[in-house]
């Protein structure tokens, strides 16, 4: 329970670490707050302040509920049926085009860990 509630410690506070510098960067730079939560994580990780198995639990439980967090994004969406019949195609181009994106920017990604991996091998 207590490594539970660790866990659970690090995620909250560096999500409410986000959204305080959302808040602050707002009048600049508007980004959202669980963006700057994330980045700040990765930067925790990297600089290994913070280890993954530190919030692994936690972390595995949200990403396997993560299922429930769509819920109130299609509630509403739901009731702005008039707004997406009006932009239906934008709204269809702009997810096309994100998706493409994502599953180009994935596979370069996968490419260039499997090169890695593959010469981290060569050499051990």
């Amino acid at each position: 329970m207590t490594k539970t509630f660790k866990e659970a410690a690090w995620i909250l506070g560096v999500f409410l670490v986000g959204q305080m510098g959302a808040t602050l960067l707002r009048p600049l730079f508007p980004v959202p707050g669980a963006m700057l939560g994330m980045g700040l994580l990765f930067l925790l990780f990297l600089t290994k302040k913070v280890e993954p198995a530190q919030v692994e639990g936690v972390g595995n439980f949200l990403v396997g509920n993560m299922a429930f967090f769509f819920v109130p994004l299609a509630a509403g969406i739901m009731t702005q049926g008039e707004l997406l019949g009006r932009y239906w195609w934008q709204l269809l181009v702009m997810v096309g085009a994100s998706t493409l994106l994502v599953m180009g920017t994935t596979a370069l990604a996968v490419q260039f860990l499997v090169r890695h991996q593959a010469g981290k091998g060569a050499k051990g």
